[in-house]
């Protein structure tokens, strides 16, 4: 994947963004450091996939952390992260699996919850109470 990419960057000067052959799908999200890939005959959009691999980088960050990838890719360009990210695999994977089960990830939305209706009068009723609500008016003059 690492030439393949080179290879857009060396010959266009600009970066790959993904691949359709056949009914598969291989789609690129670029940041500094870090090439993710992911290759499906899957029926997502690209945007989707770009979400997806957008969740996944974030993950990776929770456990290196941005300065900490810097650092490494600092020292050495083509380091294989896999070795830095073992023991974590249980939650990229966890994570890779919620997306598929979960569509609130993919369209940025909120998972509504049930809840018994007793339990939601008296939280609305919180809110009223306690909230405070600024008033301002504005004139418009012509």
């Amino acid at each position: 994947m690492q030439a393949l990419v080179s290879f857009v960057e060396d010959s266009n000067h600009d970066s790959i963004r993904s691949i359709v052959v056949g009914d598969h799908r291989v789609v690129f999200l670029h940041y500094d450091n870090i090439i993710l890939v992911c290759a499906t005959c899957g029926m997502e959009s690209d945007r989707q996939i770009r979400i997806q691999l957008n969740y996944l980088y974030n993950q990776i960050l929770s456990v290196l952390t941005l300065s900490t990838l810097k650092k490494i890719f600092k020292q050495r360009r083509n380091y294989d992260l896999r070795r830095q990210l073992s023991g974590s695999e249980k939650f990229l994977d966890s994570l890779l699996c919620m997306m598929e089960t979960e569509p609130g990830l993919l369209l940025s939305a909120v998972r509504c919850l049930p809840i018994e209706s007793q339990t939601r009068d008296m939280i609305a009723q919180s809110i009223v109470q306690n909230a405070k609500i600024k008033v301002c008016l504005v004139l418009v003059t012509r």
